[in-house]
């Protein structure tokens, strides 16, 4: 669980970040902070940041209700394997 917030956190940092990095290269046209290949690279960065982050969270996410699944079953059949038999006797089709 704190993977999945963790991830949650960074992959929305990286969406902040990499909208910040748009507004300050647009903020520069004569490329006077950086060059050309820097802001891209920059943007690159965050935009892979960002969809790594994505990924993992929905990995996170899967792998999070894959276990709740199996333990909801493993209870369920374990209620129903305990009921006693006159229940299922008792209740009709």
């Amino acid at each position: 669980m704190v993977a999945f917030c963790a991830c949650a956190v960074l992959s929305q940092a990286a969406g902040v970040g990499q909208q910040l990095w748009l507004a300050l290269w647009s903020a520069d046209p004569l490329y006077t902070r950086h060059t050309l290949p820097a802001w891209v690279t920059g943007l690159l960065g965050f935009a892979a940041l960002s969809s790594t982050m994505a990924f993992a969270r929905a990995f996170a996410t899967v792998s999070i209700s894959l276990r709740a699944g199996a333990a909801i079953h493993e209870r369920l059949v374990a209620t129903v394997l305990a009921a006693p038999l006159r229940f299922f006797e008792e209740t009709p089709r």
